[in-house]
């Protein structure tokens, strides 16, 4: 039994349970709770709807796989090749060259994620504040034109507190606002990085041109061409199967899996794709 059917299965029992719970019920003074078995029933499409989409991408990164392969053994025979015709110093620079290849786009991958995460963050502490500096001012206008009773002191003792809110926010913020700039900077200094790279790629191209034949020149031209392709397609589909199986694990977690336990407010409000989505090819070419 594959994840999907098990899936299916959990789903369909939680349906059948609520099913028998809400619309026959033990005590025939309840009322049938159409509504929340909607929402139920809505979950599970949203569920099926995500289970799929995680399928397809592990089958495009199974696909991958074999793509990561094919080009390992383009390498080892190019790999022959430098080891048969160059001389020590030259096979130095095309192994040094190759490695730092691999090391610079994955450090390249690695800060602009972190750059999208700590932007995300930004974006969301800035809705935050402006939600907290809203309620405060609705606040202060309501208890302006009232005098001072009960309403009027908890009103103010809510107000302090989105004023505590509201510095926790800023602090954040700065703290945020200090790591993307370290990130720019190391960013910037990796991009340096590629572009000292790129010219130790013309030194090793001169290098092998005069060994090699124009075919295996070609042969070693894809093979430096892809890698970066490779590398990029790997993080983004780690990336995308990641972010789906979490958002499927916090939907099927907010499922009731007792009568007593369900609220129709406790779907999760991440955001689904329908059961339309589909999955685009994530071929890059460079950075």
């Amino acid at each position: 039994m594959n994840a999907h059917s098990s899936l299916h299965l959990r789903l369909r029992g939680k349906v059948l349970l609520f099913t028998s719970v809400y619309i026959f019920p033990p005590d025939t003074s309840c009322f049938p709770k159409i509504g929340v078995i909607c929402a139920l029933l809505h979950q599970v499409k949203l569920c099926q709807a995500l289970q799929k989409s995680v399928d397809a991408l592990q089958r495009e990164k199974q696909a991958l796989g074999e793509e990561q392969k094919h080009h390992q053994a383009l390498g080892a025979s190019i790999e022959v090749l430098i080891q048969e015709h160059l001389k020590t110093n030259e096979k130095e620079k095309y192994s040094i060259f190759i490695g730092d290849l691999e090391r610079i786009v994955n450090l390249l991958l690695s800060l602009c994620s972190r750059l999208l995460r700590v932007d995300k963050s930004l974006n969301s502490l800035e809705r935050d504040e402006l939600m907290t500096e809203d309620a405060a001012e609705e606040r202060v206008r309501y208890t302006a034109g009232h005098r001072p009773s009960v309403y009027f002191y908890n009103s103010y003792c809510r107000m302090y507190e989105n004023l505590k809110v509201l510095k926790y926010l800023h602090s954040s913020a700065d703290s945020l606002h200090h790591k993307r700039s370290l990130l720019l900077r190391q960013t910037e200094d990796a991009r340096e990085l590629k572009e000292n790279l790129d010219r130790r790629q013309c030194v090793v191209n001169a290098i092998l041109s005069g060994y090699l034949t124009e075919a295996q020149l070609q042969d070693y031209r894809h093979f430096v061409s892809a890698k970066p392709s490779l590398l990029i397609r790997q993080r983004h589909l780690d990336d995308l199967i990641r972010q789906r199986e979490e958002q499927l694990t916090r939907l099927t977690e907010s499922m009731p899996t007792e009568a007593g336990g369900w609220s129709p407010g406790s779907a999760s409000s991440s955001t689904i794709p329908g059961p339309g989505h589909s999955v685009r090819s994530t071929t890059v070419t460079s950075l």
